[in-house]
């Protein structure tokens, strides 16, 4: 982490050499610097909605990081008296750019260590492979279901791009179809939403909606045990960089 931090000033350093380096105006009655440094530092430190005290932050390894690097910079600014107002919002742009690399690259674990740094990676290596599993489990199940109507009057109101796929679909199944039927509804997309658009009944665009929503829910590809084991994993993973659970990251 001071690796990073080292980085982060470095490039505001160049940053602020190369503006004092280029030859303009000074402004007529230019505010304080270190009202624009507060307004940088403020800015950052209320991102997110709410301003970050040790009481929110447990640890307190983000909120003092982001504290020692605002005065830093505050410093620097206050000593840049060729800065002017441009220039300094320009910097506020860079600070804040920066600064949510830096709450990325902290969210993938780069300031961990050791252990601690083994255990997120197999972590992170565990939650892609469950919701890999996941969207396979959902394309599985969404091309396993059918439901078979041999009533037109069933189907009434659906185009007939709609009913001469459904017709083919039932030709491959082995069905005879002459443009009488029967009909084979699945939950491919098109199918899918032509159905819940057009279709007159309401019987039937019931049973395509649950059956939809409550893909993967139940028998082999039953996604529950999958979801209860990734909500453990964001648990894991919230604990592993210091916060309470995982809707603080």
């Amino acid at each position: 982490m001071a690796a990073t931090t080292t980085l982060f000033l470095s490039l505001f350093l160049l940053f602020l050499a190369r503006a004092q380096s280029q030859t303009r105006p000074t402004p007529a009655a230019p505010p304080p610097a270190s009202d624009f440094c507060n307004g940088i530092f403020l800015s950052y430190t209320y991102t997110g909605g709410s301003p970050t005290t040790p009481k929110d932050d447990p640890g307190g390894s983000s909120s003092h990081q982001r504290s020692e690097v605002g005065l830093v910079l505050g410093y620097m600014i206050e000593g840049a008296d060729l800065l002017s107002i441009r220039h300094l919002l320009l910097i506020q742009g860079l600070y804040q750019n920066v600064a949510l690399k830096l709450k990325e690259a902290i969210l993938y674990g780069v300031s961990l260590e050791d252990i601690k740094k083994e255990l997120f990676n197999e972590v992170e290596q565990e939650s892609e492979k469950l919701a890999q599993k996941f969207e396979e489990n959902i394309l599985d199940a969404t091309k396993n279901y059918e439901k078979v109507v041999v009533d037109k009057k069933e189907i009434e109101g659906l185009p007939f791009t709609t009913l001469a796929l459904a017709a083919e679909t039932a030709i491959s199944k082995g069905y005879d179809n002459v443009n009488a039927g029967p009909w084979i509804i699945t939950l491919d997309g098109p199918i899918y939403r032509s159905v819940m658009q057009h279709a007159h009944n309401r019987s039937l665009r019931e049973d395509i909606y649950r059956a939809y929503v409550s893909r993967a829910s139940e028998g082999p590809l039953n996604n529950t045990p999958i979801i209860e084991r990734i909500l453990e994993l964001r648990l894991e993973k919230a604990k592993l960089l210091g916060h309470v659970n995982y809707a603080e990251l």
